[in-house]
């Protein structure tokens, strides 16, 4: 279940946890989490500035079946020829899972 904590408290325990990556996630059309690792340095450069996200996990369904409206979905932008289009995206600092 996601705590909200202070920004500092987080960012401290990013910092002085072991290893070298962090899980940051957005949520899809169906509400499930949608994650990839960012390196502690790409991390605390993505607070400050944010990030990339393929956009193509707004146009999945739960199974990873891509949507087929393609007007109201973001598979529009992607087929197996092309790749995905980045999307930026913001970390919120304030809601976090602990993984231990």
């Amino acid at each position: 279940m996601p705590q909200s904590l202070p920004a500092k408290k987080v960012l401290d325990a990013v910092r002085n946890a072991p290893g070298t990556r962090v899980k940051v996630a957005v949520s899809d059309i169906d509400g499930v989490l949608r994650g990839k690792y960012l390196h502690k340095d790409k991390f605390f450069s993505a607070v400050d500035g944010g990030f990339g996200f393929c956009d193509v996990v707004f146009g999945w369904d739960m199974n990873d079946q891509c949507y087929d409206n393609t007007t109201l979905t973001a598979c529009r932008f992607f087929s197996a020829t092309s790749s995905c289009k980045r999307m930026a995206a913001r970390c919120r600092i304030r809601s976090v899972r602990d993984s231990s």
